[in-house]
């Protein structure tokens, strides 16, 4: 096993960089195919019957799909064949040989008439007794014209066409031609001994030209196709062999043949779906393609609509809760991801719509628009309102737009949308449907995926929180560090349109870390300073130590990710200048430098570099000691100077102007913090008297002291 391990690792690294995130991917993307496939495969094939031909139909069969009836459409094209007339090509010639053999075939009768013999076996073999005897009989002239009668009745006939195959209509033709001639019944049986032996047709059957003819006639007859919707055998009719085979392509009928390709299709559907959201992620979000979390995320809000899609389906194709998705994934994750992740599941519900229907185009249609529709007015909504009543808005909204866009495809279907008015209440209830079970299954999926959403980080933002609660009891000074870090990092996120509420719950717990050992930092300390006992290195040690022990605190509490990157980036690799001068004043050796920076990440958002820059301007801010707005503001610009100069800010998506804004937000923000106030005078003034019934009720006070006057620029009381 360790030797397949560590084959496994060195496979895993010959992997280029740019592909391991979809590696890593491919698990989850695998597992959600699978979940939808099965719903998929589960609703949209037909329900299957045990049923032969000649049987009556249990129920109307209509057509899933376009499918071809096979056998229809071969009986008509074998019609169609059967209708072909035969080709013949024309034989010049044969007519003059014809003639020519007949003519010397009486020539040598003529020659062999008087000399007959009984013993003759060829001539006897030819012709009978009583023709035998006719020629005996005969003298030359009755024989001449015999001769001329056959001769000019066969040049007649062979003038009109004599098709081949239709030799003996001819022969009959010409003998009923002699009739009325000369002769008896011994010379017409001559007559058709001779023609027999040597008529010959001048029309002869082209075999080539006939099978292209067939041919064409058989491509000629278009295949007879069942439309999707089409009845195919009405409820109680006689099944018939071409419809039972047509409802056994469709995989209808029972221990027959599985209609592949339906599930082929499915497969294709589902994949060429889920590339939409997986494409848009790898061009426009390369940072989601590594949050296997968010991808995870996704899937389930996919399946899940889906899921509650085929549980209300029955009811009324209307009431599927298809904006659901675009909800959830408005609210947990993006309102834009949102958008693109609506539009693979309003396809893949408008499928799961058309199954089972009357009329599958038209209610694939609705579901598939009013899913589009609902999901942009849903994005919108909640983008500008993440909170239970902008969901409630939406569901709303989502309702009135479901309606409008089934009425929009009744109009285009010329149905009568007007004269059945029961599902406008449908359609209107599902975005109402949709709201409610996304209020309800957010906070399980925000615990579940341990999601940063608003309504978590409210949660989060609350002082009876454990870790809030120990910095206030624990490390007040700290505590207070964080609130005032926390109003810095919330004005400078709203400046330049950044999550204000995860910068400032991530202030609130950026050092907590401190709980370990609160005493090692000035605003904790009350006079003692630890660290003038501890040696340098200790201490520094200590310093860097407490962004990720914080970002352990948060973890057992199960802080959400993006607050915890906040922990652990909002010092990056920042020196510890102070130690390192104290180093080097005490002259403790050779020294490096890099051994007094933190080794943590540097700000991967703009929220965890808000926090960091804040940190930074208000520990340095507090010992200015002058309330000065110009002091403060070039104060701050220095700072966040420094920190960019140092190249804490060069992972983080943040811009100069946002740089500009940002100072300009601590600016006001310290300004308003550090004000003057005046002084206010000791006043005697005479301390009022209860009057009245209660007066005796008063509880004593024992003698207070005179209040002390606060200094010019002190606190008021």
């Amino acid at each position: 096993m360790p030797a397949v391990r560590a084959r496994l690792r060195r496979a895993v690294r010959k992997i280029p960089p740019r592909l391991r995130p979809a590696l890593k991917a491919a698990p989850i993307a695998l597992c959600a195919f699978l979940a939808l496939y099965l719903m998929l495969a589960s609703v949209v094939p037909p329900e299957r019957y045990a049923l032969r031909a000649g049987q009556r139909a249990p129920v109307t069969f209509t057509a899933s799909k376009d499918i071809d009836d096979a056998v229809t459409t071969e009986e008509l094209r074998q019609r169609a064949v059967a209708e072909v007339a035969e080709r013949y090509r024309p034989d010049g010639a044969a007519s003059d040989r014809a003639i020519a053999r007949i003519a010397g075939a009486l020539d040598r009768l003529d020659g062999a008439r008087l000399t007959l013999a009984d013993d003759d076996r060829e001539l006897r073999q030819m012709y009978t007794t009583i023709q035998i005897e006719t020629l005996r009989a005969a003298n030359a002239d009755q024989f001449h014209r015999f001769a001329a009668d056959l001769t000019d009745c066969v040049r007649q006939r062979l003038g009109a066409w004599v098709q081949e195959g239709r030799e003996r209509e001819a022969i009959d033709a010409i003998l009923r031609d002699l009739e009325g001639r000369e002769g008896g019944a011994g010379w017409a049986e001559i007559a058709r001994t001779l023609l027999i032996a040597n008529f010959e047709p001048n029309l002869l059957l082209d075999a080539e030209a006939t099978e292209r003819a067939r041919a064409d006639a058989y491509a000629a007859v278009p295949i007879e196709t069942y439309r999707m919707g089409q009845t195919i055998v009405r409820e109680g009719e006689i099944v018939t062999r071409a419809q039972f085979e047509v409802l056994d392509k469709l995989g209808i009928i029972k221990n027959r043949a599985v209609d592949l390709s339906l599930y082929l299709g499915i497969g294709l559907i589902l994949l060429l779906m889920m590339a939409i959201p997986a494409m848009y992620l790898a061009q426009f979000d390369r940072g989601a393609t590594k949050n296997l979390g968010q991808l995870t995320l996704m899937c389930a809000i996919a399946i899940l609509t889906l899921a509650l899609s085929l549980l209300f389906r029955p009811l009324r194709v209307e009431l599927m809760p298809v904006s659901l998705g675009v909800m959830l994934a408005a609210l947990l994750i993006k309102p834009r991801t949102a958008l693109i992740l609506n539009l693979p599941i309003s396809i893949v519900a408008g499928f799961v719509g058309a199954s089972g229907r009357a009329a599958p185009p038209a209610a694939m249609t609705g579901v598939i628009l009013s899913g589009i529709v609902s999901g942009a007015v849903c994005a919108a909504v909640i983008a500008r309102q993440r909170h239970r009543v902008g969901v409630m808005i939406a569901g709303l909204l989502t309702g009135a737009a479901n309606v409008a866009t089934h009425y929009a495809v009744g109009l285009i279907i010329n149905a009568n949308i007007a004269a059945d008015p029961t599902w406008i209440p449908w359609a209107a209830g599902s975005g109402v449907l949709a709201a409610v079970i996304c209020i309800g299954s957010q906070p399980a999926l925000e615990w579940f995926f341990n999601l940063a959403t608003p309504s978590k980080l409210a949660e989060l933002s609350n002082p009876n929180q454990p870790l809030i609660r120990r910095l206030l009891l624990e490390a007040p000074g700290t505590y207070h560090h964080s609130i005032i870090v926390a109003n810095l990092s919330e004005a400078a996120a709203n400046a330049v349109g950044a999550n204000a509420l995860l910068a400032r719950v991530g202030a609130y717990y950026h050092d907590a870390g401190k709980l370990m050992r609160p005493m090692y930092f000035t605003e904790n300390q009350s006079g003692d300073n630890p660290h003038d006992r501890t040696d340098t290195q200790v201490s520094v040690a200590i310093l860097t130590a407490h962004p990720r022990d914080g970002a352990q605190l948060a973890q057992k509490q199960r802080i959400p990710r993006p607050i915890l990157d906040i922990i652990a980036q909002h010092h990056g690799d920042s020196p510890v200048s102070f130690f390192y001068e104290r180093a080097l004043a005490r002259g403790e050796g050779p020294l490096n430098p890099d051994d007094f920076r933190y080794d943590d990440p540097k700000p991967q958002t703009v929220e965890a570099a808000i926090v960091m820059l804040a940190d930074t301007v208000e520990a340095a801010t507090r010992s200015l000691g002058d309330s000065d707005p110009k002091r403060i503001g070039e104060a701050v610009g220095r700072l966040v100077r420094a920190k960019l100069d140092d190249g804490q800010l060069d992972d983080s998506p943040i811009t100069l102007r946002d740089l500009s804004r940002i100072v300009e937000a601590f600016s006001l923000a310290l300004a308003g913090a550090f004000h003057r106030r005046v002084a206010y005078p000791a006043v005697s003034l005479e301390r009022r008297r209860r009057a009245g019934p209660r007066a005796a009720a008063a509880l004593p006070l024992p003698d207070l002291p005179d209040a002390p006057t606060p200094a010019k620029g002190g606190e008021s009381p």
